[in-house]
Order: structure tokens, then sequence, then C-alpha cells
């Protein structure tokens, strides 16, 4: 039994939370921004003792939970090699363990007893899957993963060699100083009944299974992989073996039958609200027709599968039935109800507004009751240090919960990072309560874009969210139109921020006409690199200079790797110099200036496609080998961390220069951003949406959740501090400090031990940031219209003048359409 040094870690702690209509209740709400919520889902939590932790494989039963989970098993250490200091820490193994819904009655099964490897072999069992039969038996998933050492390989070879006979063997005797490796992995599953106390009561090996079962696989492993169980109402037993096959077995572990999906895959089973099981298929269409999931009933009876039902589209992850629903299911930051004749289930509500970050969600149990109960493992990036917790959602009246103002959010697809800093920001603002709409919700199999039309449409129409994530939106667009707030006089107002605060270059690129409609936490650098002695050590260039370059290598040398084409190019060299060409504030464009039409003449020198087909990959060589061997002058970067430098610079023989996209002037790099937030000039709470806007622009934000370069100076120049220190380790030999790597790189044929920046390679960084003046923009529908009227130049039909043309008449009635 486990002892729980800390009883207050088990309090049950209410927290009623904000809600989600625009003057509506505090409280996770099942509404969208279009009007006030009739009813809010209200979490309560209860915090799990920190003896246990990475709570898994939960099933419910009773009042409460089965879970596996890592416990505290011991204690282990080692010497510090620079200080002979010894360290000690805490060892963690794997525990069974029963909880009740309000956080009482931890308790440890304590006769349960993993699965172990027969004598004179290693190895070790693990739980993949709980599930629990009508009468409250306890039924577990385990493999069983099993090696032997063998002495006759010398110490640190490999034996996964072809020296090596790869072939299951009986134990071996290992000779007295022998040094052994392990050899020949295997793995065994079982399915055994526990009772309450952890003790096995019955056990099925499924080898015995896997005669019949054909390979899927030809590693290691045998094809043979059962997958998922589930238990239905008769206490008849289900698994799946790799993407086809399911089988049932009685309750004594005797095989019912085994279905095949002879038209596609299975992806995994559920338990119906009436106790049947059924299993997620995609079934493959006729020819020339698209496949479609469904959701298909498992008649143990008839020994067939049932009839079809339709899946919604993306539900992936399916949860038990109960109540009003045949099956639960998540997609993204929405959870459903879904019945199988339906083609389309109820959003019962959305996590983020529940203030529940699906990431770290482990289980979900829709209750009888209608409440929700989630099971939620924590990582906290900052120390390293996990933590567990129940959420139970309530469904409540919105008019008996407190109320907040609602600052509303609108995205496609929301990036993990800003929803935990939402959910922080709901949980500890009084006043204030971030309201999210994902439009990827509204993506259909047959549209993958109609989520961002829906979200533009309306954004063009004046019904704009006060916050807006820019990815995927023309942003410069619908600040001309003045839907967008300058962001720069709250920051200038911000006492914990103002312009030395941030990387200026990358806002100063972000602006319009001096003022700044988006903000972001971090950003990479979109440039060419090349060798110094080829394209010279001074960024920037024309395409004279490219071309004078190029001339330096051997004939038939390309500029860029071979995979490249005129509509990768066309594409890159468009989206570096798009504001160049369109000017949203007058509606004027120059596509056909000299600038344009150099652009089409570089496209143009490209290959029109690369056969991925016909290609012979075994002849394929990396860019870094063919830098080297003269046949590629150019490297394409994305540069995003300061150890990557160090590789650019292994890539180039030990010298790089950032020479940038060839142009008439200015710098031929762009900064790119992936996060980007703009405040809407109507937001009827400006200081509110500044409040959750101004979090993601701090040092301590961006210290612990950006991976790329950061935007607050503060931030950025710890990070290049940490890549500028050394770290040193002490030579046992001679006892002098020597520089250790701080990690290593690697890329096919070309491997990099990353050392501690040098000052001089750090002031390269910080030129290429200070020099870049201009953001890579891409506006899908303007492309889509230069790319239609690139064919015919392509193919030699027309030439510059008249293509360029085209495009000036074709993107300005555009722009100005949109104006």
């Amino acid at each position: 039994m486990i002892k729980i040094r800390k009883a207050t870690a088990l309090v049950l702690s209410i927290l009623m939370l904000a809600a989600l209509s625009a003057c509506g209740p505090e409280g996770a709400a099942e509404s969208s921004a279009e009007g006030s919520a009739k009813y809010v889902y209200v979490p309560s939590y209860t915090a799990l003792p920190e003896e246990v932790t990475d709570l898994y494989n939960c099933c419910w039963y009773d009042d409460g939970l089965y879970f596996v989970g890592s416990k505290i098993s011991g204690t282990e250490s080692f010497t510090n090699p620079e200080t002979g200091e010894i360290v000690e820490y805490d060892s963690y193994g794997q525990g069974l363990f029963y909880i009740k819904q309000d956080g009482t009655g931890l308790t440890e099964l304590e006769n349960y007893k993993e699965l172990e490897p027969p004598e004179g072999m290693e190895g070790s069992g693990s739980i993949n899957y709980l599930a629990v039969d009508a009468d409250g038996g306890l039924w577990v998933f385990e493999n069983l993963y099993t090696f032997e050492n063998d002495p006759g390989v010398a110490d640190g070879a490999s034996p996964y060699t072809e020296e090596v006979t790869l072939v299951p063997r009986e134990p071996v005797a290992v000779d007295d100083g022998a040094i052994g490796v392990p050899v020949m992995p295997t793995e065994e599953f079982y399915i055994r009944k526990l009772d309450e106390t952890g003790a096995e009561l019955m056990r099925v090996d499924l080898s015995s299974f896997a005669d019949d079962a054909e390979s899927e696989s030809e590693d290691m492993y045998y094809g043979f992989y059962p997958n998922d169980l589930e238990l239905d109402a008769d206490g008849n037993i289900y698994f799946t073996v790799g993407q086809s096959d399911a089988y049932v077995l009685d309750g004594t572990g005797e095989l019912i039958c085994k279905l095949t999906c002879e038209d596609g895959y299975l992806n995994n089973l559920v338990q119906l609200a009436d106790g049947r099981i059924a299993a997620m298929l995609y079934r493959e269409g006729a020819q020339g027709e698209r496949g479609q999931n469904t959701i298909t009933v498992i008649d143990p009876e008839a020994k067939e599968w049932g009839e079809d039902s339709p899946a919604p589209f993306n539900a992936y992850q399916l949860y038990p039935g109960g109540g009003d629903y045949d099956y639960y299911y998540s997609i993204d930051s929405n959870f459903f109800g879904g019945k199988l004749d339906a083609d389309e289930g109820e959003k019962l509500l959305n996590w983020i507004n529940c203030d529940i970050d699906s990431d770290a969600l482990s289980t979900v149990v829709p209750l009888a009751d209608g409440r929700v109960l989630c099971v939620l493992n924590h990582w906290d990036r900052g120390n390293g240090g996990s933590s567990s917790e129940l959420a139970v959602l309530t469904k409540t009246e919105a008019a008996l919960v407190q109320q907040k103002t609602i600052i509303t959010y609108a995205c496609m697809y929301m990036d993990y990072n800003l929803r935990s800093q939402i959910i922080k920001f709901n949980k500890s603002n009084e006043q204030y309560r971030i309201e999210v709409s994902d439009y990827s919700e509204y993506n259909t199999e047959d549209d993958y874009t109609a989520g961002l039309m829906k979200l533009s449409t309306e954004i063009i129409g004046g019904k704009v969210p006060d916050i807006i994530s820019t990815s995927q939106l023309p942003i410069r667009q619908y600040a001309a139109k003045g839907l967008l707030e300058d962001l720069w006089p709250y920051i200038d107002a911000d006492p914990e921020l103002g312009r030395d605060a941030v990387m200026e270059p990358v806002f100063q690129a972000l602006e319009q006409d001096g003022k700044l409609y988006q903000v972001t936490p971090s950003f990479s650098i979109f440039t060419v690199a090349g060798a110094p002695a080829l394209v010279g050590d001074t960024p920037g260039w024309t395409l004279d200079d490219l071309y004078a370059a190029l001339d330096k290598l051997p004939e038939g040398a390309d500029v860029f790797n071979q995979y490249t084409t005129q509509n990768d190019i066309l594409l890159q060299c468009c989206a570096m110099a798009m504001d160049e060409f369109v000017d949203w504030e007058t509606g004027t464009c120059s596509f056909d200036s000299p600038e344009f039409m150099q652009i089409l003449e570089f496209a143009a020198s490209f290959p029109a496609e690369f056969d991925w087909d016909d290609y012979d990959f075994s002849d394929r060589e990396s860019d870094y080998a063919r830098i080297a061997s003269g046949k590629q002058l150019l490297s394409i970067v994305n540069g995003s961390d300061f150890q990557q430098f160090q590789m650019d610079k292994a890539m180039f023989g030990g010298d790089v220069t950032y020479i940038g996209f060839p142009t008439t002037s200015g710098s031929g790099s762009a900064f790119q951003i992936n996060t980007g937030l703009a405040m809407s000039s109507s937001c009827a709470n400006k200081e509110g949406a500044w409040q959750f806007i101004r979090t993601v622009l701090s040092a301590d934000y961006q210290q612990d959740n950006v991976w790329e370069f950061p935007t607050n100076k503060e931030a950025f120049d710890s990070k290049l501090e940490d890549a500028m220190t050394p770290v040193y380790y002490t030579d046992p030999e001679t006892g002098e400090q020597v520089e250790q790597p701080m990690g290593s790189w690697g890329m096919e044929d070309l491997t990099v031990e990353m050392y501690a920046l040098k000052q001089e390679e750090a002031d390269q960084i910080l030129e290429l940031i200070n020099s870049t003046d201009r953001v890579f923009t891409y506006d899908q529908e303007i492309f889509d219209i230069i790319s239609d009227d690139t064919g015919a130049f392509f193919e030699g039909q027309k030439n510059v003048e008249e293509t360029a043309a085209l495009i000036q008449n074709r993107v300005s009635l555009y722009v100005n359409e949109q104006r």
C-alpha cells in the first residue's frame, strides 16, 4: 500500500472558472462567439499525490479509477566525475492503483506481480491496456519483452549486424568475466484477469493465436503484434492484431472468431453504450472514389462484421459510450457525443474553454450522470517535473456561475503552447477570460480549407474576433481595411516591455506604414547559404552575381538540390518579396516591373517538375555531398537555432555566408513567423486583450515555450548566453579542464558535434537578424493567380513581358476587389 506523505495533496479543490459568452458567466461553455451560453461545464480538480505520476491506461469502475502509474520504487546514485560527489536520485517503477473519483482511497494493488522473464533471460513486462468486466473483474493486457546476453560478441560490438544470426535460442551460460550484449529481443503478449488486490485469477497466452497471423513487417519482432483490450456486456474479450484483424475470445480465453478487414484497415475498438464492441475501420473506396471511416459493430454470435455506420470526419480518438450517446470522440479542442445512425456528432464542450489542456489528457470517461471525468498528466518544462490530477466537468446553468468579461480568440488549428497559456490566463485572471474558436473544426473531408474560408469571410464581413491568430490569414489586407489595432502604443506603454525589450528588427519588418498590426513570440530566418569562396562574404547579391558564382562550379552544377522545381522557386521568391509587389493601402501592384520579371526568368531556369516515381533513390546524394563535390552551389536554410550555425558551417566546409535570395535591393533574407497575434480594432475590451497578448511577449513565457529565436530581448540574450557558455569536464588522466560538446546534430552523412558558440559566430547571427528587413508572406489567392498564369511562360508559349502584364492585371483586380 502506498503511503501518502502529504495528506493535503488529496484535498478536493473546486474551482469555478470562467465563462464563454461575451457577457456570459464564468465556466466552460458550450457556445460559440455567436451568443450567450445556456450552460457551462464547470471543472473541479483533485490533485493526486506526488508519489504517483503519469497516470495512463485508466478505466472506470464503481466510483473510481483503476490506472497504471509511475511510482518511486527506490533510490539510485552516481558519482560526479568532476567533484567525486555521490548524487542520489529517485528511481521509478510501474504500479497498478485504484483511486476514488473524489481523490480519496488511493490504493496500490499490492498482490499484482509484473510478468517476469524466464530464468537466464533479461527483460521486463508492461501493462498496455486495462478493462473491467460487469462483475468487477480487472483485466490487464501486458507484453513481456525479453532478451539474452551473448558472451560470444565482443564488448561494444553491435549484435544487429550481418555477422550475428538473429534467431531465438535457449539461454546460454556466461563465463565469469565475460561481457555480454543483448541478442534477438522477443515479445510475448498476455491477457490476465486479476482480483481487486491484483492477484492473478486467469491467464491467456496470446502467442497461441500467432500461428495463423500473417507477418506485416520484416523487423526484429514478429508480425503478430496485438493491441487494444475491450470487454462486451457478456464478458467476451476483444483485441486487434496489426491493422487488419480483430479477435473475439470468450470469458475463458477460447477463440470465438477472428474477423479481417479485407478492404481497408482497422484503427481501434470502442465499447458502445449498450455494451457491444465496435471497430473504427477505414474502408477503401471503389476505383476513383474516396474511402471513408466507418464504425462497425462486431457480432460475436454471427461471427462477422455488422453494418457499417458513418464515422464523423477526423474522429480518430474514440471513447466508450454512455447516456445519450453510443460513443464519444475528441477532435483537436472539441469533445463530441456520437450516434451510430448520425453522420455527425453533437459538440458537447471545448476543452480549452473548460480550462483543460488536451495535450495533458490521458483518459476521458463520460459518466452516466452527464459529468465528464478527465485524467491529466502535466509536464513542467521549467523544472522537468511532472504531476497528475483528476478533473470532473459538471454541466451547470450559466446563470448560476460567476461572470467574467469575455475576450474572443480565433485561429486555424490551435498552437499547443498558446493553448496552455490561454488556460493559465483564464485560471489566474479575475476579470477577463479568453474564449477560443478553432475554425479548423469546419473543415470537411471534401474541403480542408472550409474553416479558413469561413473565418476569412467573417472577418472581411466585419465579424472580427478580439484576438486573431494570424497564421494563413492575409493580415496586411485586413490592416489596410482598418480591421486591426496598432500594437506599438501598447508595447510602448507597457511597464515591462517597451521597444528596447523586444527584437525590434523583427517587429519593424512586420510594420505597415510604421504601424504594428501583429506580434509574435518567436521567429526564424528564411535565407540562402553558400560558401564564401564562391559567393563572397557579404550578404546580398543580384541574379547576375548568382550566375557568376555558378560558373565557378563544374558544368551541369545546380543552384539548389535536384528536387527544386520552377514552382518551388516561384513561391519562395514571391513570398520573400510580396510586400514589394502589392500595396494594400493604395491597391497598387507592380508585377509588371523588371524585378518581378527577373523572378520569373530565374524560376524558369529550374526543372518543371521532379520525377519522384522513376527516381533511383539508391543513387541519391545529400546536399552536403553534392556541395562538397561541386554539384550544388547553395542550400536553402530556415534558421531557428543558435547551434544550427555550426551545422551550416560544416555543410560548406568550415565557413558560411548567408547570402540570401538574389534581389535588386535590400536583404535577400526574410523573417518567418509561425505564431502571430493581432488585435481587432473593434475589440470592446482592448485592455483585456492586451493583458493576454503581452504574456506571450514576456521573457518568462518565451524561456520555456519557444523553440525558435525568441522575440523578447531578455529571453533572446539568455539563450544566446547559454549557447556561448562552454561546458567542461575534467580529464581523468591529466586533470585538465576539457571543453565537451553540448550535443551533436546529424543529417544523413554529416554529423557535427556542437560546442559553445564563439563571439564571431554570434556576431554573424546578429548581423543576419539586424540586416533582415522583410517577412516571408504567403498569400494563397495571389500565388494561385501567379501560378496559373506562369504555366504558359514556363512552357515557352508566352514571353516574360506578356506573362508579367497578365499577372499584373489579374492580381490588381483581385487586390482592389478585396480592399
